[in-house]
């Protein structure tokens, strides 16, 4: 099930972080390119973001004729980002650092426990409401929660290449 999927996912992200010192978690491996704490930083918004759709859908029944984009249907369709670097949108150049690994541990917690929660409302609700992502078109709230798990491992790729930078450096 796709919640507990995307569970395993938050899970898999706050193990990972007991790899790091604070410190590594904030070198860039190039000027304007993301810290660990930064990609971190990033799943959290965007993963309250989605969230925060989720609702919206789950409170209406406003968009139900609203249709995905091919790009999207295609991406559901193969379960999967496509592997190349995506264009976000603009509020991705504002992604801060951390302030602490504990901002980072308590984002992914929270979010973890909520999405537990919006399982559980899913299940019951009796609305028909999409909202649009910003590129893609209109999701239902299941396709959010999809949506938000493949985000989540299309970001393992970009963690990937940030640890090679970090084993190539004395950092």
């Amino acid at each position: 099930m796709i919640i507990t999927e995307l569970q395993s996912a938050i899970d898999g992200w706050l193990k990972e972080l007991d790899n790091y010192s604070f410190e590594k978690l904030l070198v860039q491996p190039s000027p304007g390119s993301w810290s660990l704490g930064q990609l971190y930083v990033h799943l959290i918004d965007a993963n309250n973001y989605f969230i925060k759709q989720i609702k919206v859908c789950l409170t209406t029944n406003e968009n139900s004729a609203g249709e995905a984009k091919q790009e999207a249907r295609s991406m559901f369709n193969n379960n999967e980002f496509p592997d190349e670097l995506l264009p976000g949108p603009p509020s991705n150049a504002r992604t801060t650092q951390p302030i602490n690994k504990e901002y980072i541990i308590n984002g992914l917690t929270q979010i973890r426990e909520e999405i537990g929660r919006i399982g559980v409302l899913i299940t019951y609700s009796k609305s028909t409401g999409k909202s649009k992502h910003f590129a893609l078109g209109f999701f239902t709230p299941m396709e959010w929660l999809r949506f938000a798990e493949m985000h989540m491992r299309h970001h393992w790729r970009q963690k990937k290449r940030i640890d090679e930078f970090l084993r190539k450096t004395s950092i």
